[in-house]
C-alpha cells in the first residue's frame, strides 16, 4: 500500500502545536472555575444594581428538577470566574466599534452613550410611543385630582417632567433613530394643557437647552443631569415657586463655586464594566458660605446604596424658618435638585413616586406648602394611580 500525506508522521512541530492548542483550551476551561474559587466573578449588586443570582438547593421536588437546570446557568452566568474582567473586554471591544455590547444602550456621535430601551425612550424620542387619546386624558385627569385634593387642604403643585436626555442632546443620537413625529408624549400633554387644564406646569426643556450653549448640563456616559442641570432645573422651579411665595431666596450660580474634575460616573459604562476606563470630566459645584442645612432623617431607614439613596424618603431641615416646606414626589433626577432646593426651603422631603404613584399619607406627614410632582420623561409611559 502507498502512503498517502495524510497518513505521514506528525513533525516534532506538529506536536508542539497540538499541544499548546490543548494546553490553551484547558487553561481556558480552568482558569474561570479558579477564578469562582477565588470570588473573582465580579459585584453584580454594584455594577448591574441587582441581587445576583443564588445557588440552587438540591432538587426536592419535580418542579425543583425541571427548572433545576436554568436556575444553575443563573448562578454561573452571575459568578462565573473573572466574569467583570470578560465583560469588560468584550464592551472594550464593542465600543471601538460605535456600538454598545448591551442592548439596552446605545452609543451616539462623538462616544455618547444613550438608554435605548428603559421605560421605551428610544421608542418615546422618535415619536413612535405616544398616548392614545384616552390615555392622554387619563393622565391629566389624575394629575388633576392630586392637584385638587392638595388645594382642598392649603397646599400648591407643580409638576416638573426632567427631559430625557435624548431630548436635550438629540444632535449627538445616531442618523438611524430618526425622529417619526415631533409630538411626543411631553408634547402632547402641553397641547392637551393649553385646550383647558388647571395644571401648572414647570417648563425644564426650554432653560436646559439655553443653558447648554454655555456648559454641558447632562452626564455624556449616564442618563441623568449633572450638578449643572440639576441647578438649571432648581432655579425654573423656585422661579415659579416664587409666585406664590416671592421670598423664598433663589441661590444662583455666583453663589457657587464650580470645579471640574474627572471621575468614573457614568451608570451605563459601569454597568458595561469599562467606567474606569473612561472618566467622565463632571462639574461640581459647592456653596461658597455655610449651607443652611441643619439635620437630615431616613423615616424608612438610613440608605446602604445608590438605589437606596433613590427611593427611600429622606427629610432635610434647614435653618429658614420663614420659608414654605415643600415635598418632591420624585425620581432619581430630584435627587441632586434637592442639594439646591435645602437652600431654598425650611424642610425640603424627598419621596419616592413609585413609577407613577403618589403616597398622600406620607406626602401630607411631611405637612407640605409646595408639592412638586418630578417625573423623568420616560416615566410618562408610567400608569398614574391613586393612593391613600
Amino acid at each position: 500500500m502507498i502512503a498517502t500525506e495524510s497518513m505521514q508522521p506528525m513533525t516534532w512541530s506538529e506536536k508542539v502545536g497540538q499541544l499548546v492548542t490543548l494546553a490553551v483550551f484547558a487553561i481556558g476551561l480552568l482558569v474561570p472555575a479558579i477564578g469562582m474559587v477565588m470570588g473573582r466573578g465580579g459585584d453584580v449588586v454594584a455594577v448591574e444594581l441587582r441581587l445576583p443570582a443564588s445557588l440552587p438547593g438540591i432538587p426536592g421536588r419535580i418542579e425543583d428538577l425541571e427548572t433545576f437546570p436554568s436556575r444553575m446557568d443563573a448562578f454561573l452566568d452571575d459568578h462565573f470566574g473573572f466574569r467583570s474582567e470578560l465583560l469588560g473586554l468584550n464592551s472594550r471591544l464593542h465600543v471601538a466599534m460605535g456600538v454598545s455590547s448591551a442592548p439596552m444602550f446605545l452609543i451616539g456621535k462623538d462616544g455618547w452613550f444613550f438608554h435605548r430601551t428603559m421605560g421605551g425612550v428610544l421608542e418615546q424620542y422618535r415619536g413612535v410611543d405616544r398616548f392614545s387619546a384616552s390615555e392622554l386624558e387619563r393622565w391629566v385627569r389624575t394629575m388633576e385630582r392630586n392637584q385638587r385634593w392638595l388645594a382642598a387642604r392649603g397646599v400648591r403643585m407643580l409638576i416638573a417632567i426632567a427631559p430625557n436626555k435624548h431630548a436635550i442632546y438629540s444632535e449627538y443620537m445616531p442618523e438611524w433613530a430618526n425622529v417619526v413625529n415631533e409630538e411626543g408624549r411631553y408634547e402632547q400633554i402641553l397641547a392637551r394643557l393649553a385646550e383647558g387644564s388647571s395644571l401648572e406646569m414647570v417648563d425644564l426643556h426650554t432653560p436646559l437647552r439655553k443653558a447648554k450653549r454655555q456648559n454641558r448640563v447632562y452626564h455624556k456616559y449616564d442618563g441623568h443631569w449633572n450638578d449643572l442641570g440639576a441647578h438649571v432645573a432648581y432655579a425654573a422651579i423656585i422661579e415659579r415657586v416664587q409666585e406664590s411665595h416671592p421670598n423664598v431666596p433663589l441661590r444662583s450660580l455666583d453663589d457657587f463655586k464650580l470645579d471640574w474634575h474627572e471621575k468614573p460616573w457614568g451608570s451605563m459604562t459601569k454597568r458595561l464594566n469599562i467606567a474606569e476606563e473612561m472618566p467622565e470630566e463632571m462639574p461640581r459645584l459647592r456653596l461658597k458660605s455655610a449651607s443652611k442645612v441643619t439635620g437630615r432623617a431616613w423615616p424608612d431607614g438610613v440608605p446602604t446604596g445608590l438605589m437606596d439613596l433613590m427611593h427611600l424618603t429622606q427629610v432635610i431641615e434647614s435653618d429658614l424658618p420663614d420659608q414654605p416646606r415643600v415635598v418632591f414626589v420624585r425620581d432619581s433626577f430630584a435627587t441632586s435638585i434637592s442639594r439646591f432646593a435645602q437652600e431654598s426651603f425650611q424642610r425640603t422631603a424627598l419621596i419616592h413616586n413609585g413609577y407613577g404613584g403618589f403616597r398622600r399619607g406620607l406626602v401630607m406627614s411631611q405637612d407640605p406648602d409646595i408639592v412638586v410632582y418630578e417625573l423623568t420623561e420616560r416615566g410618562l409611559s408610567w400608569k398614574l394611580r391613586l393612593e391613600p
